[in-house]
């Protein structure tokens, strides 16, 4: 298996699920990625609510960055009263 990053743009406006599906599909499609190519396994995609909502409108397998997977996990976790308790007085 291999992995590669295909393309970074900027886009302009409000972000909305539709506005990105469409804007991946037309990014993997222009390097020549389409569903029925067999050539793309899953896409990762940032973890926020309207990225997570535009991978489901993708017609691809869609994954949330496991990096921000950990941030997020690890933000929450210091937040939490259980953090302190591993910290010495």
């Amino acid at each position: 298996m291999k992995s590669a990053a295909i393309d970074a743009q900027v886009l302009p406006g409000n972000h909305t699920a539709p506005q990105l599906a469409k804007k991946l599909i037309e990014m993997a499609e222009g390097v020549g990625l389409t569903p029925h190519s067999g050539l793309v396994t899953a896409v990762t995609i940032d973890t926020t609510a309207t990225m997570l909502a535009a991978g489901r409108l993708l017609p691809f397998e869609y994954m949330g960055c496991f990096d921000h997977l950990i941030q997020l996990s690890a933000k929450i976790f210091f937040a939490s009263s259980l953090a302190m308790s591993f910290i010495p007085s």
